[in-house]
């Protein structure tokens, strides 16, 4: 089963939405997502381990602070900026989070706003 990835807009009137997980190109593809290139920020929600991927060079770009992501990212990150996206990882790949652990996290996200 591919899965789905969470996307959370920047922008706050956009809804978070699911995405089937079944690309070819998985870096392409979360590059497109967020903008540039990926920085890989880990995350624990109610015990499911996920990544948080935001663009690495959000702040030089410009980009809006993702309030939404930013209260599921780990204390030591001071900005979390742009459109991200929550996955899972399996090894050192990426791969998609199970319907569930999706709406789960998502309800998670909304409910720490």
């Amino acid at each position: 089963m591919a899965g789905f990835a969470l996307i959370i807009p920047a922008d706050g009137d956009r809804p978070i939405r699911m995405e089937p997980f079944n690309h070819d190109d998985t870096l392409h593809w979360l590059q497109g997502l967020v903008d540039g290139s990926i920085e890989t920020v880990p995350c624990d929600f109610a015990r499911q381990i996920a990544l948080l991927i935001c663009n690495e060079d959000g702040r030089n770009q410009g980009l809006p602070m993702n309030v939404r992501a930013y209260v599921a990212a780990p204390i030591e990150y001071d900005l979390i900026l742009g459109d991200c996206v929550i996955v899972s990882r399996r090894g050192e790949r990426f791969t998609g989070l199970t319907r569930d652990n999706a709406i789960l996290i998502s309800d998670s996200v909304g409910a720490r706003m």
